[in-house]
């Protein structure tokens, strides 16, 4: 276990299993998760009534993951995720910032000029691969052009070599010291008066947060994965809820 004192700057990754960013900071020292809510920045892809409430679950979810590791998560809701960060830098004294890529072209440009920022200030910044098997910028064709079909694209990706790494959840996080304003998962702003009563519909149906995506996907592949790959191209098939590509939904 090192010194170091960590920002880990959660966004869409809402789990504490399998997160490099997360176990990386973990393994340094010190951790100070932080979940930044900043509609102004969400611009054109703000998102609707079911994914602000799936958002919101999860949040409460991890939020009680994180307290049993020892640590608690910072909600903070902002019109500027830069000055956000900068402010828990401070704040805690933190000499590191972690964070997973997203790969939406806003968040690329956001996460690019934030990271530039933070280094200029003398921040380590570290952003790891938290979602794919290969970056997109890693796939590439001969001539180092992007692929434009899937089959070619496909055939490469077999011939990679890959070096599998699952990093361990921590067992336990150690705290960096610090105060910030942040609010809880209510006053986030998620979910108006006006869309509670439909969206308590949506609990009967979906179970948000990560370890219920890891039911989901365990009951998939133990009871309906054989199933699936038989029927997969039958519009009668498998009913859409076991489709794999829901688990990556955890938030």
């Amino acid at each position: 276990m090192g010194s170091v004192k960590t920002i880990v700057w959660f966004r869409r990754d809402l789990r504490i299993e399998d997160n490099p960013a997360l176990a990386a900071a973990a393994k340094d020292g010190s951790v100070f998760p932080v979940y930044i809510w900043c509609p102004k920045e969400e611009g054109h892809f703000y998102p609707g009534r079911v994914s602000r409430w799936w958002l919101k679950q999860s949040l409460a979810h991890l939020e009680h993951s994180l307290k049993s590791l020892g640590a608690k998560l910072m909600l903070i809701k902002t019109d500027s995720t830069l000055a956000t960060l900068v402010e828990c830098i401070n704040a805690v004294g933190a000499t590191k910032v972690v964070f997973n890529h997203l790969y939406d072209p806003v968040s690329l440009v956001r996460d690019h000029n934030i990271k530039e920022k933070l280094v200029e200030l003398g921040i380590s910044v570290q952003s790891y691969n938290g979602d794919l098997l290969y970056e997109p910028w890693d796939v590439y064709d001969e001539s180092g052009h992007a692929f434009t079909t899937f089959e070619a694209y496909w055939n490469k990706c077999l011939h990679l070599q890959m070096e599998h790494v699952s990093p361990f959840p921590p067992w336990k996080l150690v705290p960096a010291s610090g105060t910030v304003k942040n609010c809880s998962v209510e006053e986030l702003g998620l979910e108006d008066e006006l869309e509670k009563s439909s969206n308590a519909l949506l609990g009967r149906a979906w179970f948000p947060g990560w370890s219920n995506a890891d039911k989901a996907l365990t009951e998939f592949v133990e009871q309906h994965f054989l199933d699936y790959s038989n029927n997969r191209q039958k519009v009668g098939g498998i009913p859409h809820h076991f489709c794999p590509h829901i688990f990556i939904m955890e938030n």
